[in-house]
């Protein structure tokens, strides 16, 4: 999933952008041998679910014709 939204909150003055990207990778393999088994080679794997969520948001504000104020965030969640 890919969403983000941006536009002016006071005309030519302060903006703000917004994007989320959310990815779910389906399930991957989790290859952990046991001490044991490791000199037979004998794998003992289970598959875990892998995603990301990633948040970024961003403000602008112009305070004269040479000077901007800008604050950025940025979440990431792995899941």
């Amino acid at each position: 999933m890919l969403a983000n939204i941006g536009g002016p909150i006071i005309q030519n003055k302060m903006f703000f952008f917004a994007n989320v990207d959310a990815c779910e990778s389906g399930r991957q393999p989790d290859l952990r041998y046991p001490r044991d088994a490791a000199p037979l080679a004998v794998s003992y794997s289970t598959f875990l679910p892998v995603g990301s969520e990633n948040y970024f948001g961003r403000l602008d504000y112009q305070l004269n014709q040479s000077n901007n104020v800008s604050v950025r965030a940025v979440f990431d969640v792995t899941g």
